[in-house]
């Protein structure tokens, strides 16, 4: 690549060689396993085996739950398939539960078992329920047939769980043996808290069944995983480490790369994967985009065509076959990823673009050459991108400066690269929102410890002792069965009713969306997006691209929650997007923590969150136009609001300070370098935290009307309180020093000089001993007689809670005969043609205020009167 560098005005900042080691052997012999697991692993590994995986052989052996946390491609699935062999070898009649986080993952992973039961001699099949398999009695089927049955643990969960009275479901239950999870440090934040109570459920139900099963576990690398599995699965593990790893690798050159400033930062990246897919054997490039996944794509996708922004209009299908190098990410209709998924494990795509989706455990052979656009944010995610690389071969992994701050930072200090923190679990198994959800599943009356049939007290159920439950959750388990619980949780039981497993999923799952396009009589499915991604990719009149094909959104259906499109030239949108607002709940019950470090003033607290788009810039080749919502009647668009919006409602940390207001820096950039220094000092997911600035719209004790505060915030459903890390003293400290480092790194003047006072400050501040501050006292509510209830004004707006957040106008405030004290709303996001004439009626507790937006007002229940 050198003469590429050096003709295309390319930057080398720093080259660094890992260096190969040929692999050590331990010996079969001595290992207790039956004669047949032993026979496939001298004929399948004839020199033996690698020194991490007889220590993981040994523990399943001792009968240990056994996790291995060595590096990419270091043979971690070998005691998957030799303990399965050496189960079934001695029991035909157990069975294997083989769990993957994602569906793609457990598609490829069913060949390799099937093909080592195949191997090993044994008559034993291997089947995979997923959301593709929709059919109750083929998925019964499965189950009694199969021997080893892969599934997702989001199919647990929603459909083998809330069906354990089923006779055979049960059998399969009680007959599970071993459970394999793989890519175990996936499991944190929402689906890993989640999963947590998920592992409990289904050992409480094989426990009451009468059953025993032991796990083996493989993850990347990762920050104090002994602790992770504990809080995970509730049990104690061995842990095989990287310091047993005893796999041989190749030698790999680093270079960190920063493109030439001349040229369109995406154009230039596809002309240096051309010249890279020109050079190496076959490439994987990483992006943190889904847009530029698809734009790199699609620009090498046209290469050789004239460049017009004509349609290049071959079927997708046809395209997914042909290409040679192709995007990959979330979201894809599941054909036309498997479609992707197959010419990947078979060899026969030169390169793929792809998110974070292709970290994990995927077989792609012949890799010699990685690029990532950008530094990864944590050293696992690092490790897991460059392990794809070099299996077979020496390779090669460019590391392109994406221009973020980390970007900076670790190319003006490149041994960063290497020093930064591995991937922290974060479970929050005490959050009392995710404890009633999985209490509803498992304890409710009726729910899937009482479909066992066995003789159950009205009161409570008893737990199984044999794997350590949360602390509160039992209690929550009585309450459920008494009726007692909290008045914060009524709103979840009643979502949940009786199918709790369905309407409360395992992700972070925002509402989604299906893209959909008119194809004769019919719709052709063009992938899903959460409402967050609408956002980004997919807001009215947006250019949508999937699998390098472009789409103009004519109409987004809040309610059906469809995207339509129709087909459009190859140009490219950008959303106009309006900051973050940020609400903070400062009432009662609402204010986590609130302390005072001279005059910062540091608060955990609920809050309510805006993101809205206001239009957006449409390139067409070197042409850019701006549009701005409304759009007009005659552009076969709808959508005639002034903003496209969503809100929700998390959990945040509000700083608040005066020098805020006595200068004229923009916030959210100083927002933006917290979030930086926050994610650097604790490496979460990127996804799972938002940024922003606003000011309080509402006076407090200590707080003024109109000032202004920085603010991180969770970007979860009903929120994990992963932000809240930054309410802790030496949290908060840490990541002030952090960005004082960012700046102190910025020789290109990125920031103005004014960050750095406000950040100084803040920091200086920090090291003050801290004071509680008494925010809340909920006076106005503490003063009203047993008549007065507040209420939204009429001619004001606020959400409907049970229509994902949509906004409304209050029209009246009435009391209805059924839902009782009510109002009367039109949805200000739908075209008035679309009501019918008929009344919106929502009760009060369906229908939230926006704090600091919504204008209140009583209602006097012996009068009937607003006031």
């Amino acid at each position: 690549m050198e003469e590429f560098w050096r003709q295309n005005g390319w930057n080398i900042a720093y080259r660094h060689k890992m260096p190969g080691r040929s692999g050590q052997f331990a010996s079969l012999d001595d290992l207790p396993l039956h004669r047949v697991a032993i026979e496939y692993l001298r004929r399948n590994y004839p020199s033996g085996i690698y020194r991490h995986q007889r220590e993981a052989m040994d523990a399943f052996c001792r009968g240990e739950q056994s996790c291995m946390t060595t590096g990419t491609s270091s043979g971690k699935t070998l005691p998957f398939l030799a303990g399965a062999v050496d189960l079934l070898a001695n029991s035909p009649q157990s069975k294997v539960l083989a769990l993957y986080p994602m569906k793609a993952l457990g598609y490829e992973q069913e060949e390799r078992w099937q093909s080592a039961l195949e191997d090993s001699g044994l008559k034993a099949l291997v089947g995979r329920i997923d959301g593709d398999v929709k059919s109750k009695d083929e998925r019964i089927r499965i189950l009694t047939q199969c021997n080893v049955v892969v599934m997702t643990p989001d199919v647990v969960h929603a459909w083998l769980l809330p069906n354990v009275g089923e006779p055979k479901i049960a059998k399969f239950i009680r007959a599970i043996k071993m459970i394999v999870v793989d890519e175990v440090h996936t499991y944190t934040g929402v689906f890993g808290s989640n999963s947590a109570f998920l592992f409990r459920r289904l050992h409480h139900l094989n426990d009451q069944l009468g059953g025993s099963y032991r796990y083996v576990c493989a993850s990347a690398t990762m920050n104090d995983a002994h602790r992770h599995l504990t809080e995970l699965f509730g049990v104690e593990f061995t842990v095989i480490d990287s310091s047993s790893d005893s796999s041989p690798r190749h030698e790999m050159e680093i270079q960190l790369i920063s493109p030439p400033s001349t040229s369109d930062f995406l154009t230039a990246i596809a002309h240096m994967l051309l010249a890279v897919s020109q050079r190496f054997n076959r490439f994987i490039a990483f992006t943190d985009s889904r847009k530029q996944t698809e734009h790199i794509a699609t620009i090498l996708a046209r290469e050789g065509q004239s460049d017009d922004g004509d349609e290049y209009d071959p079927q997708i299908r046809t395209l997914l076959t042909t290409l040679d190098i192709l995007p990959y990410r979330a979201g894809y209709e599941e054909y036309d990823r498997k479609v992707i998924q197959d010419r990947l494990t078979h060899g026969n795509l030169k390169g793929v673009i792809s998110t974070s989706a292709l970290e994990l455990g995927l077989d792609i052979p012949g890799l010699d050459a990685g690029v990532l656009l950008g530094v990864p944010y944590s050293s696992t995610s690092f490790l897991q991108r460059i392990g794809r690389i070099g299996r077979q071969r020496p390779g090669s992994v460019f590391v392109v400066n994406a221009g973020s701050l980390l970007d900076d930072l670790v190319f003006r200090t490149p041994e960063l690269l290497f020093e930064r923190p591995l991937s922290e679990s974060a479970l929050y198994l005490e959050n009392g929102q995710l404890q009633y959800i999985h209490a509803l599943c498992l304890a409710r009356v009726g729910g899937e410890h009482d479909q066992l049939g066995f003789e159950v007290s009205e009161d409570e159920i008893s737990l199984s002792t044999t794997v350590a439950w949360p602390i509160g959750f039992r209690e929550m388990c009585r309450r459920e069965r008494t009726g007692e619980i909290p008045v914060d949780y009524h709103t979840l039981k009643q979502q949940g009713g009786d199918r709790p497993n369905i309407v409360f999923l395992l992700r972070d799952v925002e509402s989604q969306f299906q893209v959909e396009l008119p194809h004769g009589p019919d719709m052709r499915r063009l992938g899903s997006l959460s409402y967050g991604q609408v956002l980004r990719e997919a807001y009215p009149g947006a250019v949508y691209y999937y699998a390098t094909t472009a789409y103009r959104v004519t109409k987004v259906d809040m309610t059906k929650r469809l995207v339509a499109v129709r087909r459009e030239k190859r140009y490219t949108t950008t959303p106009a997007t309006i900051p973050t607002k940020i609400y903070p709940n400062l009432s009662e019950g609402n204010i986590y923590s609130s302390s005072r470090y001279g005059e910062l003033l540091v608060i955990e607290c609920n809050v309510q969150l805006q993101d809205s788009v206001s239009g957006f810039k449409e390139r067409r080749g070197r042409t850019e136009t701006a549009t701005t919502y409304p759009l007009p009647a005659n552009a076969n668009i709808y959508f005639r609001q002034h903003l496209f919006t969503r809100y929700y409602f998390s959990s945040g940390v509000i700083l608040t300070h005066p020098i805020l207001l006595a200068t004229g820096v923009n916030l959210e950039v100083i927002a933006g370098l917290l979030y930086e220094g926050y994610l650097m000092t604790i490496p979460f997911e990127r996804r799972d935290i938002g940024f922003g600035a606003d000011r309080h719209r509402n006076e407090r004790p200590g707080i003024s009307a109109g000032s202004k505060f920085l603010s991180l915030f969770d970007q979860t459903y009903g929120s994990l309180r992963l932000s809240g890390r930054l309410a802790e003293t030496s949290t908060l400290q840490a990541v002030l020093k952090q960005a004082l480092d960012i700046l102190d790194a910025d020789d290109a003047g990125a920031f103005p000089p004014g960050v750095r006072l406000i950040v100084e400050t803040f920091w200086r501040d920090s090291l003050v001993s801290p004071q509680d501050h008494l925010i809340s006292s909920d006076e106005v509510a503490a003063t009203l007689d047993e008549n007065a209830i507040p209420v939204i004004k009429p001619g004001s707006i606020g959400l409907a809670i049970k229509k994902g957040n949509q906004e409304v106008t209050i029209d009246d405030v009435f009391y209805h005969p059924i839902k009782g004290l009510s109002y009367r709303v039109k949805y200000v996001s739908t075209a008035p043609s679309a009501e019918n004439g008929m009344d919106i009626i929502w009760s009060v507790a369906e229908i939230g205020a926006i704090s600091g937006v919504s204008e209140m007002a009583i209602y006097d229940t012996s009068t009937g009167r607003v006031l």
